[in-house]
This record gives structure tokens, sequence and C-alpha cells, in this order.
């Protein structure tokens, strides 16, 4: 519609309303007024077809009142008065949307009718599209702008943009996409929205595969799906997601000390102690980076359709109890580049969405208590690498048996004690390599029925392990000195092993 407007020299859109008896109307002289419409981008426009002016209407046939900007802003009771005319202001129309005036009294009552769009003549132009560098030709014989060359895309009204029968998708192996575009494997550019979002956008179906591992850190996860949307397209009017959710709540207040883009608040860099008394609580995504919140005084349980939540470079030192418990639909925890020395237990409680979890890059973390990860029930990766953790406790890790792959790599781990991995059933990935773990048991490895994949610094740790894991799959490799039938070959030998890990 809006190109039609602009290659016309006239467009209208015909508005009507019937009202009858008092405040059935529009209250243009009070301090709100009661009905407006709003224009193709969403803005509010606070006059009537037919107005000449602001905040006025285009009474008809006559105003009744001349104290009144509108018919149906008069005190006549028990009669029926119509404010109704044209607007045809190109900037605005099409007309969106209709917000109606109070008819909620006895005797009160409404009638609106809103006309089709109107476009007179077109504008002249002295460009000829079969010979100009800006259009494209379609095997049709129709021309389209050239920027729709080797883009998959379709308007707001679910037609494809660009040629019709798709011509110009054709000849696309070289093409370079741009900004939130991806590439299908040689052949043309697709939304970075249609990535995972449940239907084959390129030939061979390459944007649905690993969909289950699919995140987009500084995009917006649409509801209940995969797919993702660049923030500067929320609020833009246009439908990206499944269910609209992309343009819903664009009202919110934002804090002054943030930035805003429908349901995702930035509130980043602004040396920042606690969190705005104005924020929402319908905020589905809140980076609050480069701050510094003090997170023992912070309430977070009002966010209850929190989605995403940033907390990097905060100088968090410890992770209290509960302090997330009410964030049930929270998909995505960051707590990486903080100094973090403790995880309390209950930590992550309430948690029970949570997919991904980081707390990357937090050097000084040493002490993780006993059930620190219960209620965390969908991670599958956990990353605790370059950390400063001593040991690790009975029942540490109780609460993650979905995860999958376990990195405790170049920590400062000194001994392990039984029960520790406990609860770990699901990880098939475990790597612990750059620690001198001297005390452990010929227990350790307990409870981890799937690993399939062990990385570590001794080959004892493969013999402890092999009931599970195939010597193919563990690192180091066995050499002369340190088969396990050496390491086992005495009850001597065997308690100095499995006490000490000492080789």
């Amino acid at each position: 519609m809006r190109a039609l407007i602009n290659v016309s020299q006239l467009c209208r859109q015909y508005v009507k309303w019937e009202c009858n008896s008092v405040g059935a109307g529009f209250s243009y002289t009070g301090e709100q007024p009661l009905s407006w419409w709003t224009s193709h981008d969403e803005t509010p426009q606070f006059y009537w077809g037919g107005a000449k002016d602001n905040l006025t209407c285009g009474c008809y046939p006559d105003c009744v009142a001349s104290d009144q900007r509108c018919n149906c802003d008069t005190t006549t009771e028990f009669n029926w008065l119509e404010d109704s005319g044209y607007i045809n202001d190109k900037n605005t129309l099409p007309i969106r949307t209709l917000k109606f005036g109070t008819t909620y009294n006895t005797g009160q009552a409404g009638y609106h009718t809103i006309g089709p769009l109107e476009c007179f003549k077109q504008v002249p132009t002295t460009e000829q599209c079969d010979s100009s560098q800006n259009y494209l030709r379609c095997r049709t014989g129709h021309f389209v702008n050239i920027t729709s060359k080797c883009l998959y895309r379709f308007d707001q009204y679910g037609y494809q943009a660009g040629c019709r029968d798709v011509s110009h998708l054709r000849g696309c192996e070289d093409a370079e996409c741009p900004e939130d575009y991806v590439k299908c494997t040689k052949s043309y550019c697709i939304p970075s929205h249609f990535l995972c979002d449940g239907r084959w956008d390129c030939i061979g179906g390459e944007d649905e595969i690993e969909c289950n591992k699919y995140v987009c850190p500084g995009r917006y996860k649409c509801y209940n799906q995969t797919s993702c949307v660049a923030l500067h397209q929320l609020c833009d009017g246009i439908r990206q997601c499944k269910y609209g959710d992309d343009e819903r709540l664009c009202d919110l207040k934002c804090p002054a000390e943030c930035e805003c883009r429908g349901q995702f608040i930035k509130c980043v860099e602004k040396n920042l102690v606690d969190l705005p008394e104005n924020l929402s609580s319908d905020v589905r995504k809140l980076d609050f980076s480069f701050n510094r919140l003090d997170i023992l005084k912070s309430n977070f349980s009002p966010f209850k359709h929190l989605g995403e939540l940033i907390l990097q470079y905060n100088g968090l030192t410890v992770l209290p109890s509960n302090k997330f418990i009410e964030l049930k639909n929270l998909y995505l925890l960051d707590l990486r580049n903080n100094r973090i020395v403790q995880i309390e237990t209950a930590a992550f409680a309430g948690l029970k969405n949570v997919r991904f979890l980081h707390l990357e890059n937090n050097p000084i973390l040493s002490e993780i208590k006993a059930g620190a990860f219960v209620g965390l029930n969908k991670v599958t990766f956990l990353n605790l690498s370059g950390m400063s953790l001593s040991g690790l406790n009975k029942n540490t890790f109780v609460g993650l048996h979905q995860v999958t792959t376990l990195y405790l790599k170049n920590n400062k781990l000194q001994y392990v004690e039984d029960g520790a991995l406990q609860g770990l059933k699901s990880v098939t990935s475990l790597d612990i390599q750059g620690n001198d773990i001297q005390q452990f048991s010929n227990e350790m490895f307990n409870g981890l029925d799937s690993l399939k994949s062990l990385l570590s610094d001794s080959f004892k740790f493969c013999c402890l392990a092999s009931p599970q894991v195939s010597f193919d799959y563990c690192l180091p490799p066995a050499d002369e000195i340190s088969s396990c039938e050496d390491l086992m070959s005495s009850p001597v030998q065997r308690s100095f092993l499995w006490v000490l890990g000492v080789v």
C-alpha cells in the first residue's frame, strides 16, 4: 500500500463516526482525547475525517455547536450526530486502527465506518524501467527495484517482494547478503528471522538444521519459537514472529537510564547499582551489562515474563540462594565476565526453562556449594573452565541431569569427593585437563552412565572411567609404564593410586 501511495499524486481514505448521546465522542477540548486513529506506522492521530486542523473533526453536515470542535462532543442527548470526511495526508495513510470514544453508559451508542484507500494519478517520472540501472526485469516482463535481487522476502501482506515469479532469485550463486540476511548455500539470501522458523526457506532446507542448538545473541527470540528478530525490527509495524510478539507492548514506558525497543530494555554502561524503579514487568529481554549491580538487594521477582537476562561486567562476587526463583520463563542467563567467588546452594532454583547458562570468564570462582545447580532441568552444556575451583564436593552437580557436555578445564582442582559428579547421568563428554587432582577414589566417575569421551592429564583417570569410556576416546593414551595392569598390579599400588592419585 505504501508503494501505491508513493507513486500516486493523491490518496484519501474515508472515515465516519456516528454517535448517540453525550460523551460518545472525542473530548478534543479535554486533557485526554477519547478517540483517535493510527497511521501506517502506528502513530496516534488526533483529528477526524474532513478536519482542517488538529484536534478537530469534519462535522457533517455542519457543526451543531459553535463551542465544540466535533458534533459527537456536544451535549445533545438522544440524537444521532455525525463526524465524517476524508483523510488525505499521504504521509499518514493508510489508517491502521481506530480507537473509539466511550459508549458504555445507558443510551450511548456509536457506529464507525472506514472506507478503502483510494489513490489517483501517477506521480510523473522521467525514468524508464527498461533502460534504468535501478530496475530488474522479471521473466513475466514486469520490472522491480534492483534492490530485490537475490532477496527472498515477503511484504507485510504475505506477498513475495520482488518478482512474483521469483525470477529475481536466479543467478545468486555469488551474491553477497546485506545485514540481517543469511545466505543459502550457493543461492539467494533469506532474512535472519527465517532461520529455525519451522519452514524450509532455503532450497535444501539448511535453514532448519540443528535448530535445537540455535541461539541468537543480540537479537529478540520469538515466543515459543527458535527463530529470532533483529532488534531494530521490533515494533516496526511488520510482524516477523509467528505469533506477532515482536509487535506487542510497543508502548512500554522506558526508564530514563535505558534504551528500549519493544520488549527489549538495554541499560548498559550507566554505572547503576539498582534496577530502575519504573522497569516494566512485561520486559522480555534485559541487558544490564557494565554496571555495578548489587545483586543482594536486587529484586527480579516482578519480571515473570523475562526470557533473557544479561548481567555481564557487574562485578558480581556471590550468587545467593533463590535470587532468580520467580523467573519461570527465563531461557538465557548470562553471568560472564564478573568476579564471582562463590555460588550458593539453590542459586538457580526456579529456573526450570533455562537452556543457556553462561558462567565463563569468572576466574576467581573458588567454591560451588552442594545443590547450587538444582532447578536447571534443561541446561545441556556447562563450561566452568579457567576458574579457581580447588575441589568438587559431594552433590556439586545435582540437578544437571540433562547436561551432555561439562568443561572443568584449567581450574585448580586438587580433590574430587565421592558423589561430586552424581546427577550427571546424561554427560557424554567431560574435560578435566589442566588440573592437579591428587585426592579421589575409584568411585570418582560413578553415575556417569552415558560418558563416552574423557580428557584428562593422566591415564589413571582413563582406567577409572574404563567401564564407560573406550581408551580410543580417552586422553592421554596409555604408555609403556602407565597401563592399567601396571598401575593395579598390587594392593599396595592400588591403594596408593586410589587414595592419593599420584603416579
